[in-house]
C-alpha cells in the first residue's frame, strides 16, 4: 500500500541533526563535523494508547512519532543541496523549537513506502 501522498500531504519541516564521529589522524585528534538537514515528516504527538505500546511508560504525551516516506532526502542547511541522508537511532531532530531524540524505529517499507519513528522530547538545559 502508498501511503506517501497522505503522509506528504501531512507533513511539516523538521531539522535532522547528525553529527559524523571524530578521527585519530597521527598524533592529531580531528573532530567530528555536525550538519543540520531540513526535511519532511507526518508528526503526531504520542496518545495514550500508543504510551501503553512502547517501553513501558517511558513516553510521554509531549513525545511525538513520525511518518517518513522512503525516500530519505533531505536539504543541507549549510549548502542548500539536496542530499541523501540515512536517519539513524538515537539522532536528534528539532520540531517546532523542541529537541528530540529518535528512539523507536520501524520499517514499514516491507508491505508500504513509509518508516515510523518515534521520538523523546530532550530538554536542553542552558
Amino acid at each position: 500500500m502508498e501511503f506517501s501522498d497522505l503522509i506528504k500531504e501531512n507533513s511539516v519541516p523538521i531539522e535532522l541533526i547528525k553529527e559524523s564521529e571524530g578521527y585519530q589522524d597521527g598524533p592529531r585528534w580531528v573532530d567530528g563535523q555536525t550538519t543540520h538537514y531540513l526535511l519532511e515528516a507526518a508528526v503526531f504527538h504520542l496518545t495514550t494508547e500508543d504510551i501503553k505500546q512502547y517501553d513501558g511508560g517511558s513516553y510521554t504525551t509531549k513525545d511525538i512519532k513520525l511518518y517518513i516516506i522512503e525516500d530519505f532526502t533531505a536539504v543541507n542547511k549549510e549548502t542548500g543541496q539536496e542530499e541523501e541522508v540515512s536517519i539513524e537511532k538515537e539522532e536528534e531532530i528539532i520540531f517546532r523549537g523542541d529537541h528530540y531524540s529518535l528512539e523507536e524505529f520501524q520499517d514499514q517499507t516491507i508491505n508500504s513506502d513509509f518508516y515510523e519513528f518515534v521520538a523523546k522530547r530532550v530538554v536542553i538545559d542552558d
